[in-house]
């Protein structure tokens, strides 16, 4: 009996060792088998801007080259989890949980569905917010002509923003055309829209702006028209407007993206923040067909990401500056365990297994000798 509990010691010990010894290649093992996404290619001391996909929605999150972060726009609230999980388990992981700046582009439920959980759940230090207003809170505000959208999801972040101000838990303000948030360690985000104080439509107050830290540049439209694209090309420079990537606007709608508009911007990218099988048959053909065009008549050719085929898309700059692009399909997929847990798990599980029974045997015969002493 103690020659066979002598060879297992010797087996579990060889085990052992050899599940310590896994942990070199832990992180490989971790991707291997998905119980986490690969980050280690992103260069952490540059730019990386994450599109998350939250189907038919906006939100894109960012980590500057400083190590400020900022989320714009947050999806809808049926992509809750999806989002949470993501900045959670993927944008933040070990980092403090902190977005120095949120910005939310314009009321539609599709972009502003969860931001009443990133302001409970994070803390924001500042929020940028559209020029739209709540019809019987802020009436005071308005300046002669005024769009109002009173839907469940704005009214509620909203009045949230004023608890909190009141508080001095954050700091809100307009967005302004023609601005700039200073980012640290010479990056910069530019505002661009709305230049004017009043739109017919939601859709053309949305906030667009440019992000650019260590000579890349992210044009990020939300669902601003064409009309709004063509107030921007009459407004500023070329040489402002050029970027390397382009978020289409509207999702991919045909009310956004003109040929103009590619022809300004001459991204390398296209991003389409788009749900997949949506009733809008997002992205439209028309703009598709734009992109074409515009790939026929320049060298540099329009590479297109959509978040409907390739999940999550993310671009980092690398160790050589370079930009690169590699997406996370299916964040529900991943455990998110680190392979040390595993480790120490496995060890314990198979400990147990191979000497259980002698543990019960030992227990048996300790009980039966005092019983007989007993006696």
């Amino acid at each position: 009996m103690k020659r066979k509990t002598v060879d297992k010691l010797i087996i579990y010990g060889c085990l052992t060792i050899f599940l310590l010894l896994t942990l070199i290649i832990g992180g490989y093992l971790e991707i291997w088998l998905k119980l986490k996404p690969d980050m280690s290619k992103i260069n952490k001391s540059a730019l990386e801007v994450h599109f998350v996909d939250v189907g038919e929605g906006d939100a894109t999150l960012i980590r500057f080259s400083s190590g400020k972060t900022m989320l714009i726009d947050s999806g809808d609230n049926v992509k809750v989890k999806q989002l949470t999980t993501y900045i959670d388990k993927v944008f933040f992981n070990s980092h403090k949980k902190v977005f120095d700046y949120v910005v939310l582009t314009h009321s539609d439920s599709d972009h502003s569905g969860n931001m009443d959980t990133i302001l409970d759940k994070y803390k924001v230090n500042n929020f940028i917010r559209p020029n739209i207003l709540i019809d019987g809170l802020e009436n005071y505000l308005a300046d002669g002509r005024a769009k109002y959208d009173n839907n469940n999801e704005y009214v509620s972040t909203i009045t949230k923003l004023y608890s909190l101000e009141k508080d001095n838990k954050i700091k809100v303000s307009f967005a302004e055309p023609d601005t700039y948030i200073d980012m640290g360690n010479n990056a910069k985000v530019h505002i661009l829209s709305p230049l004017k104080p009043y739109y017919t439509t939601t859709n053309d107050y949305s906030i667009v702006m440019i992000v650019e830290d260590n000579n890349e540049k992210f044009m990020l439209t939300s669902d601003a028209s064409t009309d709004v694209e063509n107030d921007i090309i009459n407004s500023y420079d070329e040489d402002v407007l050029d970027v390397d990537v382009l978020k289409l606007g509207h999702h991919g709608s045909d009310t956004s993206t003109s040929l103009d508009w590619l022809d300004t911007t001459q991204p390398d990218y296209a991003v389409i923040s788009v749900g997949e099988d949506n009733s809008y048959q997002h992205p439209s053909s028309a703009v598709l067909d734009n992109i074409e065009l515009y790939n026929d008549e320049h060298t540099n050719k329009i590479k297109i990401a959509q978040t409907s085929i390739l999940g999550n898309i993310v671009y980092y700059s690398n160790s050589a500056n370079q930009l690169c692009m590699f997406s996370i399909d299916n964040i529900g997929e991943y455990l998110f365990l680190s392979w040390w847990v595993v480790v120490i798990v496995l060890i314990v599980v198979i400990g147990v297994s191979m000497f259980i029974n002698d543990f019960i045997n030992l227990f048996n015969r300790n009980k039966a000798t005092n019983v007989r002493s007993f006696k």
